[in-house]
């Protein structure tokens, strides 16, 4: 008979939870077939649930590569032993994927040490990045033979301005250490400059207003070079430069509204070009979804306007121009912080935090390039300070 452990790791008696693989709510805590599932659905929401060596080995691409996602599986076990649970899981539209789970500190976890290894196979990588992977934040940079791949890796674009922040600090050791080698190609040693020069450029746009003139002067001197070694780079250098111009320290919500905007106006230009027009639509959606899943699926005091506080319904704003803005709604608000809305003038600067979800919430297209919208549950607002400065 198999032992069973809840996460805690107290042992559960098979006779209080006969068929623990086949019922998914035994006791309190989440049965492997519901684990299973839940993982299978959205893996990107359960990266606790990964075992240390998946954590390990995921830690460096699972915000940025993409993950077999089943919508709604069911899972049936495939194969069961001791230590460990295998599920084919599937949903009614036909998508499937295996979830392996092991127990570890009495506890089941799902293990993508396979996966990872397969997902950093791919990336561009001129050794086994797989094994520096698995050093995890644990990396000697003093190893020469994970310095190149590691740099490359965390060098990599990113939309959210925190997010680029992290991964320049992270990237800084490794990074040093090759662009201080004789022997570096010219080209390899462009591709890391001027990724580099992107994230600075990036993390500018959160940072303190001395640290942001800091940074784009690095992303200058970055990028500059960078097209020197390789002219193949000039185009990008001069799209920075034109950034660099037109720069204001700003939130990533205030950047990806101009950035939607922007995108509305290619899609009015594109008119009669449905295919164009479609192609535009899908960008709007996966610039919102990307960068609201870089910030942790999380507005932490993020500014925007007062729209309505109307029942228990706050629907923000955040205008970009003159005529156009993202909407953010509540569904059920919290009474306070509903009382607290409706105290306050249409208009009015608010600062919020909350749960959002990075789903466009528009019902077409038109509705999608006119007003983006998203979901947000709220847990607090309040009007901006006067002296508050910019987020």
């Amino acid at each position: 008979m198999i032992p069973f452990y809840n996460r805690c790791g107290m042992f559960i008696r098979p006779a209080a939870c006969a068929g623990l693989l086949l019922a998914s709510s035994c006791h309190e805590e989440r049965a492997p077939e519901r684990l299973a599932a839940q993982y299978a659905s959205s893996p990107r929401d359960h990266y606790d649930d990964l075992s240390r060596a998946s954590q390990r080995a995921l830690e460096l691409v699972f915000d940025t590569e993409n993950l077999p996602e089943v919508p709604g599986a069911v899972c049936r076990p495939a194969e069961t032993r001791a230590d460990r649970l295998r599920f084919i899981c599937a949903n009614s539209e036909g998508q499937s994927r295996p979830v392996l789970l092991l127990r570890e500190d009495g506890a089941w976890r799902v293990a993508e040490t396979s996966r990872a290894y397969r997902l950093l196979r791919k990336a561009p990588l001129e050794i086994d990045a797989y094994a520096a992977a698995l050093h995890g934040a644990a990396i000697d940079p003093e190893e020469e033979l994970f310095a190149p791949p590691v740099a490359r890796h965390l060098l990599r674009n990113v939309l959210a301005a925190k997010l680029a922040a992290e991964r320049l600090a992270k990237a800084k050791p490794f990074a040093d250490r090759v662009l201080a080698r004789t022997d570096l190609a010219p080209k390899d040693r462009a591709e890391l400059l001027i990724g580099r020069a992107v994230l600075q450029f990036t993390a500018a746009r959160g940072a303190s207003e001395a640290e942001a003139q800091r940074l784009l002067d690095g992303s200058r001197a970055d990028a500059t070079e960078a097209a020197r070694l390789d002219p193949a780079l000039a185009e990008k250098r001069a799209h920075l430069e034109y950034g660099r111009s037109v720069f204001r320290r700003m939130s990533d919500l205030q950047w990806l509204a101009g950035e939607l905007r922007r995108i509305r106006e290619k899609y009015l230009s594109a008119a009669g070009d449905e295919k164009r027009q479609r192609a535009l639509h899908r960008l709007a959606r996966e610039i919102g979804d990307i960068l609201i899943r870089e910030n942790g699926r999380r507005a932490e005091e993020w500014q925007a306007e007062l729209a309505s506080a109307s029942g228990a319904t706050i629907r923000l704003r955040v205008p970009s121009g003159a005529d156009f803005a993202i909407s953010l709604g509540s569904g059920q608000g919290d009474s306070d912080i509903v009382e607290a809305a409706r105290a306050l003038q249409p208009g009015a600067c608010v600062v919020f935090s909350g749960a959002v979800d990075p789903r466009e919430q528009g019902r077409s297209e038109a509705e999608t390039m006119r007003e983006p919208t998203f979901l947000v549950d709220f847990e607090q607002l309040e009007p901006c300070l006067a002296q508050t400065a910019q987020r």
